[in-house]
């Protein structure tokens, strides 16, 4: 890969891998998000509720 066009097939391959996955962006701006002391779990099971109360329409 350290050859000519190994940094562009690393990012094939990495695009390749994230084809089909559902990618969240979270805010991590001032004020926002502090991911090292976030339970990204408990973040994605609270997300999942809020989306699964939301009207049908919503969603």
């Amino acid at each position: 890969l350290m050859g000519t066009g190994g940094e562009a097939l690393v990012k094939l391959r990495i695009a390749e891998a994230l084809q089909g996955k559902r990618i969240i962006l979270l805010p991590v701006s001032e004020g926002g998000l502090n991911l090292k002391t976030t339970d990204i779990n408990r973040l994605i099971e609270t997300m999942g509720i809020k989306a699964l109360s939301a009207p049908k329409e919503s969603r």
